[in-house]
């Protein structure tokens, strides 16, 4: 519970101390809009490595030379809990914007700096929203921007994933990009399994090998959420093995 109560606290301070540093990225950003996220992702950077240390959380990231460093793909991944976004904007090795769900973008400090990394925010209640948001997410990777997405929708309450929704599948497919498969391991155990008490831990994340969905036939594309869980099913069980 205390360190529930320090985070709290934390994220208060963050958000004073990081007025002059959006004065300073907005100010880079009229000049120069990709340097703009470049130094928000280095200030969220900073700001979660040293939360997870202040929790006495251990992440534990593994493939990142599977990362494509000179293109724009979309990461899927599967869903634990709050410490995904976390634990990988702690350790992921490039420009990325997520998509998450709209409640996010109401944690102080948090939105803001999410809406400076072209974050999206998915209202899954809104399917006319949803659809621009998903269009959005195309958009950005079109342009440079990685995307990163949990296509099971919302965070599984058993050790099982959910079935990976389809239409998440879009953003790489219209943009033409690979798919970057992604295994979280122990991020609910930090939180959600103790909630409200935040516990030490380890989380595994792993960057698996990128589905070349460009190089796919239409039919291939058309399974190609189900490639992809399977992909990220592999990376769980590997690393459940091998903890």
């Amino acid at each position: 519970m205390l360190k529930f109560i320090i985070v709290c606290f934390y994220v208060m301070i963050v958000g004073i101390i990081s007025i002059p540093q959006y004065i300073h990225v907005n100010i880079v950003g009229m000049k120069d809009p990709v340097k703009k996220i470049e130094l928000s992702q280095m200030y969220v950077r900073r700001y979660f490595k040293f939360l997870l240390a202040t929790c006495n959380i251990k992440v534990v990231a593994t493939g990142m030379e599977n990362v494509p460093k000179d293109e724009a793909v979309l990461f899927v991944a599967n869903h634990r809990g709050f410490f995904d976004i976390i634990s990988t904007y702690a350790t992921i090795p490039v420009r990325v914007g997520f998509v998450a769900k709209k409640e996010i973008k109401k944690v102080p400090s948090l939105g803001v700096w999410m809406k400076y990394l072209k974050c999206l925010f998915l209202d899954r209640k809104d399917k006319r929203a949803s659809m621009k948001t998903i269009l959005d997410a195309i958009e950005n990777v079109k342009s440079g921007q990685s995307m990163f997405i949990m296509p099971e929708g919302t965070r599984s309450k058993t050790p099982d994933m959910l079935p990976f929704k389809k239409g998440s599948f879009k953003i790489a497919d219209k943009a033409n990009a690979k798919v970057v498969p992604v295994g979280i391991v122990n991020s609910d155990e930090v939180f959600e399994k103790h909630f409200p008490r935040i516990t030490s831990g380890t989380i595994y994340v792993h960057y698996g090998k990128p589905i070349d969905l460009p190089n796919m036939t239409k039919e291939e594309r058309g399974n190609v959420h189900i490639v992809a869980q399977q992909a990220v099913q592999e990376i769980l069980d590997k690393i459940k093995a091998d903890i």
